[in-house]
């Protein structure tokens, strides 16, 4: 992080689920593509990436998807600490935002 004012953003469980599961999603995804790729304009393809990805975070089973909200706020509280580490202001308002992260 270059800036002071600087601050990590808080990672949703989706985003963790997209980074976990990339590889296996991408390969799903383009299949799909290439089926309408001749009727979609291409700049639809990242809100239909968003779409199929919600909706396959959605299908997941509750107890995957707890694991993957678990690990998603383990990450934010690991980065958010980091962060903390500065001083004075920066400090402060870095233990505020965690705090108000982990009670949702």
């Amino acid at each position: 992080m270059s800036s002071s004012t600087t601050h990590p953003r808080k990672k949703s469980a989706m985003k963790v689920y997209m980074d976990i599961n990339k590889a296996q999603l991408n390969q799903k995804f383009n299949k799909r593509w290439e089926i309408i790729k001749d009727t979609m304009q291409s700049q639809d393809r990242i809100s239909l990436w968003m779409e199929f990805t919600k909706d396959r975070w959605e299908k997941e089973l509750p107890a995957v998807r707890d694991e993957i909200i678990r690990q998603a706020d383990e990450e934010n509280v690991t980065l958010f600490k980091a962060f903390s580490g500065h001083g004075g202001c920066q400090k402060m308002f870095s233990q505020l935002l965690l705090m108000r992260w982990q009670n949702g």
